[in-house]
């Protein structure tokens, strides 16, 4: 079982962290990283194809089952930044909601 909130590293080396979407939520549905940390998020899903959406920091990208990608950022701001999926996964899209935390 996955825990609520993924916490990255402790300092300003790359962090790897998975995120599995899937109907409806992500799992974890918190991210927290360090402010100047270069991040890779792995993205999966094994249910339906969802969007990966974080307005803020420019990301953007379609996840479709069995299709794993990655996205990597520089979190250069510290906030907190509100994740969502950006396809219609069916009943419960618009609850598919999370944050990616920059400490």
């Amino acid at each position: 079982m996955l825990s609520a909130v993924l916490l990255a590293g402790c300092g300003r080396e790359p962090v790897v962290l998975k995120v599995n979407l899937k109907k409806y939520r992500f799992e974890p549905p918190v991210l927290r990283v360090k402010r100047g940390q270069t991040v890779t998020l792995e993205l999966q899903t094994s249910d339906v194809r969802h969007g990966f959406l974080v307005p803020d920091l420019n990301l953007k990208q379609a996840v479709a089952p069995g299709q794993p990608v990655t996205l990597t950022f520089k979190a250069d701001r510290r906030g907190a930044f509100p994740m969502q999926c950006n396809i219609i996964c069916g009943p419960g899209h618009d609850e598919m909601t999370g944050t990616i935390i920059v400490e």
